[in-house]
């Protein structure tokens, strides 16, 4: 099942908070394979959430493993796709970073190429990959540029689901109902950094924009959260805090990601 997550308000949808979030926890609750990867490079990108890099260069790996001595990134395995020497054990277990027991993987992008480059080599194989991908993991989730590059828009046509990350601002909303039909065919909405106190809340976009409330997830506003993913601390946070009490202060957090997780599930059933 491949899933891509997008959106059309550039630095406002919490694309790769919301990918890191819901794909750690989807792993944590189901023990599903995923694998992730980003078709744009960027400082603050999955693998700055997942272990973050100190100054001289090591990594804070809580969970991590390097199956092997090299790591493999997006742009590598293109240009050993495109030389027809690439199988799937050199995606997925000799050069990815795996965490949570080798359920989750995840193939870093790289700043080596130019964008120009870049967006040649996955142009010209991005289906080959996916297909490669989709064929060995139960899951592949792409962090997608919200520009819109060739390759973002192959992306959201190969993808079997769109999660499309919303924020909570009436003239970014309604731009997107109004002008991306063909992605609302096999959308599924998260709203990403929730505000409870806001007027524009999940019953607001459901009443106003006419979303199935099993449709729509959110991922709600939480500082300790943010700061996690800020020092790379992403999954012990996620893992300490999975099966925490109403008492907790992460509980209300927790709560709605897993009911996030609960009817994303239910809806990539639906599109197969």
């Amino acid at each position: 099942m491949k899933i891509a997550f997008w959106s059309n308000s550039r630095g406002m949808g919490g694309v790769t908070s919301n990918l890191a979030c819901i794909s750690v926890m989807q792993s944590l609750m189901v023990g599903v394979q995923a694998v992730l990867f980003e078709n744009h490079f960027d400082i603050n990108n999955l693998g700055y959430i997942f272990h973050k890099t100190t100054t001289d260069n090591k990594f804070f790996r809580e969970t991590s493993q390097y199956a092997g001595s090299k790591r493999a990134t997006v742009y590598s395995m293109l240009e050993q796709i495109d030389r027809k020497c690439i199988n799937y054990s050199d995606i997925s277990l000799q050069q990815t970073i795996s965490y949570l027991n080798q359920n989750l993987y995840y193939i870093p992008g790289t700043k080596s190429y130019d964008e120009e480059k870049r967006e040649f080599f996955l142009q010209k194989n991005m289906k080959t990959m996916l297909s490669i991908m989709n064929d060995y993991m139960d899951m592949v989730y792409i962090d997608t540029a919200s520009s819109y590059h060739k390759s973002s828009r192959m992306i959201l046509q190969e993808a079997d689901k769109v999660v499309v990350n919303l924020p909570q601002n009436p003239n970014l909303l309604t731009y997107f109902f109004r002008n991306f039909s063909e992605v609302r065919k096999k959308a599924f909405y998260i709203i990403g950094n929730y505000n409870y106190n806001s007027e524009f809340d999940k019953e607001y976009i459901v009443r106003t924009y006419g979303i199935s409330r099993e449709n729509l997830g959110v991922v709600p506003h939480h500082v300790p959260f943010a700061d996690a993913m800020a020092k790379g601390k992403l999954l012990s946070f996620m893992q300490e805090n999975l099966e925490c009490k109403e008492d907790s202060p992460h509980y209300l957090f927790m709560k709605e990601v897993k009911e996030s997780v609960i009817k994303l599930k239910a809806a990539t059933k639906s599109s197969r």
